[in-house]
């Protein structure tokens, strides 16, 4: 998971990074 979050020039942006995980980890909570 991380090799393939390196890959991805998201990778350079952490701030949209971090609010895609918290989107996902919301996501996951509520299932």
């Amino acid at each position: 998971m991380k090799t393939l979050l390196k890959q991805h020039p998201i990778c350079r942006r952490p701030e949209p990074l971090n609010l895609n995980l918290t989107s996902i980890n919301q996501a996951l909570t509520q299932q």
